[in-house]
């Protein structure tokens, strides 16, 4: 047999453990620290703002800092829910997820957790088929685009691009859409983190 064939073959053959170990890079090794970054800078302006509040910091340091806040915030979760395909992101993730859903199945999943005490969350998570559903999968990618369309919108007219219509925004996002915004990406990155390592993170 000609040896690239035989080459092809292995590598359609092992092509859903190749899959897999690309995804777990990009979870563990590309996802991690930003998402773990988006957290922590939401609690320490939170806690910025109690003290602002309670009159403990000056206005303008105050003003600067939520200036600056919104500007990082904004462009870190628009990098979350990039499309490009240079772009380790989160919402490229699940696309290329839902699109190669048979290289995750059940048998592998379990194989890869030891015991298999976590069959029940997966099919919670991700179907009762033999294979992850794309349904699921689906669900989540609008999910994160649902609560992630303002603030990307707002980066991109403002912080990546200087928008020369200065149009308005179809919405204004607030303090509380950017917080929950980071709470939805938070959301669906521990739970395929769980898919994808067999262990659970808390991002907290």
């Amino acid at each position: 047999m000609n040896i690239f064939r035989i080459l092809k073959a292995l590598m359609k053959k092992n092509k859903p453990q190749l899959k897999a170990d690309y995804w777990k890079r990009i979870i563990e090794d590309e996802l991690l620290t930003p998402i773990v970054i988006l957290n922590e800078n939401k609690k320490q302006f939170l806690r910025l703002a109690e003290s602002f509040n309670s009159k403990e910091v000056d206005k303008e340091v105050f003003y600067f800092a939520r200036r600056n806040y919104i500007s990082f915030m904004s462009l870190a979760i628009r990098r979350m829910v990039d499309t490009n395909s240079r772009s380790h992101s989160l919402l490229n993730l699940l696309k290329d997820l839902k699109e190669n859903h048979s290289a995750i199945q059940r048998s592998w999943f379990l194989k890869q957790y030891p015991g298999a005490k976590g069959e029940s969350l997966y099919e919670c998570f991700f179907g009762g088929g033999e294979s992850i559903s794309q349904v699921e999968i689906q669900s989540d990618i609008e999910e994160l685009v649902q609560y992630t369309r303002a603030i990307k919108d707002r980066a991109d007219r403002w912080e990546a691009h200087w928008d020369k219509k200065r149009t308005k925004l179809k919405q204004n996002p607030t303090f509380d859409d950017l917080h929950r915004a980071v709470e939805v990406i938070i959301k669906i990155y521990t739970k395929y983190y769980y898919l994808l390592t067999q262990s659970a993170i808390s991002i907290d």
